[in-house]
């Protein structure tokens, strides 16, 4: 079974009252080139979710440690994508920055799924 797909699974906490959770599909290629370039950020990253409330990352190696990657099979990665139409899913936070986070800006090219909230 090919797997040219990761799952990426975002977990962190704002402020401890809120937990922002979210996931991404992307190629692994995508991904690969993205984790070295986070890796090698050196200043802060911001991630809004709401008026003046924001996640804060020292670093791109401290907003990698929010991140889970796992490999996904790519019929597995197809079935996300037919289920979840837009890209992107987070349960807090603006889809638009989430995703300029991770420098999303395809669909299927790297298959991003998900619906936002």
């Amino acid at each position: 079974m090919t797997k040219n797909y990761v799952l990426l699974k975002f977990s962190d906490n704002w402020a401890d009252e809120m937990d922002v959770e979210g996931f991404l599909v992307v190629s692994k290629e995508y991904w690969l080139k993205r984790e070295a370039e986070l890796g090698e950020e050196q200043d802060a990253l911001h991630l809004c979710i709401g008026t003046n409330e924001y996640l804060e990352w020292e670093d791109g190696e401290t907003l990698l440690d929010s991140i889970e990657v796992l490999e996904l099979e790519d019929a597995h990665a197809q079935l996300l994508a037919k289920q979840f139409p837009v890209t992107g899913y987070w349960s807090g936070g603006d889809k638009g920055q989430v995703l300029a986070a991770f420098g999303q800006t395809g669909f299927l090219d790297n298959v991003g799924v998900g619906s936002a909230y």
